[in-house]
């Protein structure tokens, strides 16, 4: 079951982590593309797999918006509010920032019961819903990608 007061918490580290996410929030704002992303990402675990979630998430593929910062900053949420086993932390310490919730989950899913595994998905679903939430802290930019693509030149 979904806990609000979890998701009370994780509110306010998720804008502390958001406000430091130079990728993610310029000048006090956000691009709608993150909190669409996020929003597709709390439901694809909730209907499927953690796992295969994560790790299509971890990659930014044809998306507007780099997502796997996405993931980057769940894992940060978590590891911030001591959510995260410490041993199996230090195991993955040295992969790819953004790919270190991936490791995480496959690490901790090998050798978890499946009453456990269901209590992290619940938890990081609870996450991605502090950091929805959070989002509305910042202003969301309504831009679309021709508008993106203009404006780098």
């Amino acid at each position: 079951m979904i806990s609000n007061r979890n998701i009370d918490e994780f509110i306010t580290c998720a804008i502390d982590t958001l406000e430091n996410e130079k990728e993610i929030v310029k000048n006090g704002k956000i691009k709608k593309g993150y909190s669409s992303q996020i929003s597709i990402f709390g439901s694809a675990i909730s209907t499927g797999s953690l796992l295969s979630g994560i790790a299509y998430f971890s990659k930014s593929g044809d998306s507007s918006v780099n997502r796997s910062r996405l993931m980057w900053i769940i894992y940060e949420i978590l590891k911030n509010t001591n959510r995260l086993n410490p041993n199996l932390q230090k195991e993955i310490k040295n992969e790819v920032p953004e790919l270190e919730l991936y490791y995480y989950v496959k690490k901790f899913t090998q050798n978890k019961n499946k009453t456990e595994i269901i209590k992290l998905k619940r938890t990081i679903i609870e996450v991605a819903t502090a950091i929805k939430l959070a989002m509305n802290y910042f202003v969301i930019e309504n831009t679309n990608l021709d508008e993106e693509k203009t404006n780098e030149w």
